[in-house]
């Protein structure tokens, strides 16, 4: 039962399969649980700092005007060699995030074998190592780019910048304005595959809701353009919002649209006189956005005050109540669906043909389920036979998430709310 299968073969093959998830699994979980026993932190930092100095002595080094990383620029023109630099470092970091992505971090490999070497590891670390310096690389490569731009301090760091004195009184009692430009903080696209990472290994969403998420970013930086992330502002969310609520309710759904640009899109659906997504949809997108913010005040790159002043109190249309956005059955209509054939009497294998068997399993209950229950179809569908249980002679049906559950993921419950 199981197994979901009356034939022994099928069975045996289907348990021969089970066998061998089940020590896959386990040798990986005894993998990780030495990894987690062992700090790559130190190996990681010594990394990073080579890194940035190495960065730092060719600048140095360079004749003034000339590139850091590019191989092709206009002898003479800065400007261009330092958009030249810019492209070579981003697609440099591009390639990066990709393998980290993949979880394939091929090109760190043989420099993971050598630092597995030099600190006596064992030959289990050698992928997560390899993964490490792949992270250290992107965030060496942000500073790069940082520094490129001329935002990133070179030599006169603010480890070295004396601490911060008392404010002096000035004339009329006032003091003098101490605000002072944001930091510097990356742009915006650069943490989207870290985020996604993040929200893979960490938070473990679907591979659907993070799709989605990938679709909200997208417009995000398409709309508000892609900025250092310290920049934007509640205007630019409420701008965010308000051209989401004139994309047409088709949006994505067709192989056309790829490419294109949201401008060019709206500007078609507004020929069409087409229907426009719902309010619903759009705060969807709000939601998505607000977990990837919060990814940047995680990282320190804004804080939660910005981040909820860009996120809260944004209005929407009430979609109304569910039981009112469709019609309920008639009980004429409700008599004609239990008197079908499988409620009554259908072939064991064909249930549209007339037989003697009732069979009782999904088909026969959901509908039963559905009709005096006020659950979503989706958690009466994922129910199992311990799910019902009797409570001092009253039956009841239990749904809810388990610790165990939660771990396995055996039920995917009804998603946690955003703050």
């Amino acid at each position: 039962m199981s197994l979901r299968t009356r034939h022994f073969r099928e069975a045996e093959h289907r348990a021969a399969l089970v066998d061998g998830v089940f020590h896959e699994a386990w040798g990986r979980a005894l993998s990780e649980a030495e990894v987690k026993g062992t700090d790559l932190g130190p190996i990681l930092r010594s990394y990073l700092r080579k890194a940035l100095e190495r960065d730092l002595q060719r600048r140095m080094d360079r004749e003034p005007g000339a590139p850091v990383y590019a191989y092709w620029w206009e002898p003479g023109d800065p400007d261009t060699s330092t958009e030249a630099d810019l492209q070579a470092i981003r697609e440099k970091r591009a390639g990066l995030a990709h393998d980290l992505a993949r979880n394939d971090p091929k090109d760190m490999e043989d420099e993971a074998a050598a630092l597995l070497r030099k600190h006596s590891l064992p030959e289990h670390m050698l992928r997560p190592l390899a993964l490490g310096l792949v992270e250290a690389s992107i965030r060496a490569w942000n500073t790069a780019e940082r520094r490129t731009l001329g935002t990133e301090p070179l030599i006169f760091s603010e480890e070295h910048a004396p601490s911060p004195a008392a404010p002096e009184r000035v004339a009329g009692g006032e003091r003098p304005d101490l605000r002072s430009e944001p930091s510097a903080a990356p742009i915006a696209s650069s943490l989207v595959e870290p985020f996604f990472i993040h929200r893979d290994t960490i938070d473990e969403i679907s591979h659907h809701d993070m799709s989605q998420e990938r679709t909200t970013l997208r417009l995000f930086l398409d709309i508000c353009g892609d900025r250092p992330i310290n920049v934007y502002g509640r205007a630019d969310v409420t701008a965010f919002l308000n051209t989401l609520r004139q994309l047409p309710t088709r949006y994505g759904k067709s192989p056309k649209d790829k490419g294109r640009s949201v401008a060019d899109i709206i500007a078609d659906a507004d020929r069409k006189e087409a229907k426009r997504i719902s309010d619903v949809t759009v705060k969807r997108h709000l939601t998505a956005l607000a977990q990837f913010l919060r990814f940047a005040v995680d990282l320190g790159h804004i804080t939660k005050t910005d981040r909820d002043n860009m996120t809260g109190g944004h209005k929407f249309r009430e979609a109304g109540k569910a039981r009112n956005q469709r019609d309920a059955w008639t009980s004429e209509e409700l008599k004609a669906l239990f008197a079908s054939l499988v409620w009554t009497c259908c072939h064991e294998h064909f249930r549209s043909q007339a037989g003697p068997h009732v069979i009782r399993n999904a088909r026969f209950w959901l509908p039963l389920l559905a009709l005096y229950h006020g659950a979503r179809l989706e958690e009466l569908a994922d129910l199992y036979r311990r799910d019902v249980w009797c409570d001092e002679g009253t039956w009841a049906i239990r749904i809810e998430e388990t610790e165990d559950n939660a771990e396995s993921g055996d039920r995917d419950l009804k998603g946690e709310a955003v703050e």
